[in-house]
């Protein structure tokens, strides 16, 4: 019995020496192309993906480059796998930022693009995907870089430091999977496109791509995609400007210093009616003009001025997506599903008829609270 003993322990002690042991999975730097980024985009029958990979140079003063590597496949994982053949060495993708799609791919439908991302263990679910307004998404990662030599980092800080200016929105693989199964809900991912800038093709993310039953529906601006955020209750930050509409001389900055957005749904006589309550506070930034802001009168002139264009411009995007697309890109469904479950079953079925139908009352309100460190704009001395 002793000796049976000593047997069984020694073969757990084994197992766990096994299964626990650290670099079980070890592999050589030098044998991996890591991958900061990728395009994908779709030639005749196959996939063309394009990786931007990172090398270091130098040895006391060791920088990072990158390359770009396109392969063709009739997968997506028979296109990377294919890189293999390209470089000797398997790309490796845990240190992968972005996904771009072209217009093609996000027409044929994203997911099919981006369930290899979603499955594969290797890549980290807050992989961002961004959609391509340019006719490629490989183009986007030939572009300049600005601030960093990995353009695929630098596209990554940008969406990290979006919330500032609240012109994109914000998608990772695990935020798209989630709302792809949300009912009822259309989804939108951030736009890139190239701007030349003194004479260079820079990326620049503003906008978004309207996603309906997985595939591209249109697109939006970067000011309609921060009053979609607005709705949403997204907004972080950003720049609101009142100009001739509320009788200036010159443009006005408002900075957003904060944003808070409630949705209430309401049944009335059998009708479905949303209210939408938005609370802006904001900053004087920058006065364009000679507007004297010591008179409290003149700073509630411009709250009211501001509340009515921002009221007025929600209340058009609204009717504009029920009208011309008539999917849910403002998460009503969920609010609804939230605040009646009942209610929600008997229309779920039949949403976009029913949000293309629904009545929506904004209520803007934008309130100033300060005016930085000046009221009166700077004057030249006589």
């Amino acid at each position: 019995m002793k000796k049976l003993k000593s047997v069984v322990m020694t073969i757990i002690i084994f197992l766990n020496l096994f299964f626990t042991a650290g670099c079980w999975n070890y592999r050589e730097v030098d044998e991996l192309a890591i991958v900061a980024g990728a395009a994908i985009d779709k030639d005749s029958e196959q996939y063309n993906i394009t990786a931007e990979v990172v090398e270091s140079v130098g040895d006391n003063d060791t920088k990072s480059k990158s390359k770009l590597i396109s392969v063709k496949g009739k997968t997506i994982l028979d296109a990377i796998r294919n890189g293999i053949s390209v470089t000797g060495k398997k790309l490796y993708w845990s240190h992968c930022k972005i996904v771009i799609l072209s217009k093609e791919v996000a027409e044929e439908g994203i997911t099919k693009a981006l369930d290899v991302y979603i499955r594969d263990a290797e890549i980290r679910n807050d992989v961002n995907i961004l959609y391509s307004q340019q006719d490629t998404a490989k183009e986007i990662l030939e572009g300049h870089e600005t601030t960093e030599s990995i353009k695929s980092f630098a596209l990554d800080k940008i969406l990290q430091n979006e919330s500032r200016l609240s012109k994109a929105p914000k998608m990772d693989l695990l935020d798209y999977s989630i709302e792809l199964q949300t009912k009822g809900t259309s989804t939108v991912i951030p736009a890139v496109h190239l701007e030349n800038i003194e004479g260079n093709l820079i990326p620049r993310v503003a906008g978004a791509a309207i996603i309906r039953n997985d595939k591209l529906a249109g697109e939006l601006d970067g000011e309609e995609t921060k009053d979609l955020l607005f709705i949403r209750d997204e907004v972080k930050g950003g720049v609101l400007v009142s100009h001739e509409d509320a009788g200036l001389s010159a443009p006005i900055s408002l900075e957003i210093l904060r944003s808070r957005t409630k949705v209430k749904p309401i049944v009335e006589t059998g009708k479905l009616k949303f209210k939408v309550d938005i609370q802006a506070t904001v900053g004087i930034d920058e006065v364009g003009g000679y507007e004297n802001f010591s008179n409290e009168r003149a700073v509630i002139r411009l709250e009211d001025s501001a509340s009515k264009a921002t009221q007025k411009k929600i209340e058009t995007f609204i009717k504009k997506i029920q009208s011309e697309y008539g999917t849910d890109i403002f998460k009503f469904g969920e609010k609804f599903m939230e605040r009646d479950v009942k209610k929600w079953k008997r229309v779920a079925d039949k949403w976009e008829e029913v949000f293309r139908n629904s009545e929506v009352e904004v209520d803007a309100k934008v309130h100033i609270k300060n005016s930085a460190l000046l009221y009166k704009t700077v004057k030249k001395g006589g």
